[in-house]
């Protein structure tokens, strides 16, 4: 199989707004993988479309897609190898996503295990893994350490230069300041996560993530206008890109409360 081929197609539908062809396309490629004892290819086809099911909020899917894709990398023989550090990565943001929050961390303290064995310690990789392990810090409430692993990451992209990880790192220290508390640091997080991405062109989850954060800045001050014009944004850049998942319905909720907040205003 031309796993390479496959992969652009995928993107290319990606692009196009046509993810389900994606993912039709990707469960036809598993199934002729299988047929073709091309473990390789399997592997890549299990974790992309394991992320499609994460983005898309098909806990169900990701979970029954997350078994398979560890089942296969301890098939090959992939234990303690960057290959299967990158399947449980996948695996544990899929488990983080659908509220298997233990089961998440303990992949994730794995991943990180296997990271400092075989990667140095200011690896890009390890500014990735930071920035997830934060996430899931933030969906279990403990901010503080949350912000803690950010700045791990923030410094190792500062010091590689590495723009749209820099980007990535604003926007989740920007969320993070916010439901700290601190609208006036998470604003200007923001700003800057905002600039990197507008500077690069890109219009993905972690833009609208970013233009979410602006959004709830303004919020929690009082401005709703600027407010309203951040969520919404974010909004149609999730259903642009993604489809109506769980993010989008989320900022749908906050796109009526300013609303609704404005017309009090009145």
């Amino acid at each position: 199989m031309n796993i390479e081929k496959v992969l652009g197609q995928v993107d290319a539908l990606y692009e196009e707004n046509k993810g389900a062809e994606a993912e039709r396309l990707m469960q036809e490629s598993i199934a002729a993988a299988v047929g073709e004892q091309d473990d390789e290819s399997l592997l890549q086809l299990l974790n992309e479309l394991l992320g499609y099911y994460r983005e898309t909020s098909q806990k169900e899917n990701a979970f029954r897609i997350a078994g398979q894709a560890i089942a296969q990398a301890e098939r090959m023989g992939l234990k303690g190898t960057l290959p299967y550090a990158t399947t449980l990565l996948n695996v544990a943001n899929a488990f983080r996503a659908g509220g298997r929050l233990s089961e998440s961390l303990a992949l994730y303290q794995e991943v990180q295990r296997l990271y400092e064995e075989l990667l140095a310690p200011d690896h890009m990789f390890m500014a990735g893994l930071q920035n997830n392990i934060s996430l899931l810090y933030q969906e279990m409430g403990e901010y503080g350490k949350a912000k803690e692993c950010q700045l791990e990451a923030l410094q190792i992209a500062r010091d590689k230069d590495a723009a749209y990880e820099l980007g990535v790192t604003y926007a989740n220290l920007a969320a993070t300041c916010v439901q700290m508390g601190d609208t006036g640091e998470g604003y200007h997080y923001a700003r800057e996560a905002v600039q990197v991405f507008q500077g690069m062109g890109v219009e993905d989850s972690h833009y609208g993530a970013a233009l979410a954060a602006l959004g709830a800045c303004c919020y929690q001050e009082g401005r709703y206008q600027e407010a309203y014009g951040h969520y919404r944004l974010a909004m149609e850049l999730v259903e642009r890109g993604i489809g109506r998942n769980e993010a989008y319905y989320r900022l749908k909720e906050h796109v009526e409360n300013c609303s609704i907040a404005l017309w009090e205003s009145c």
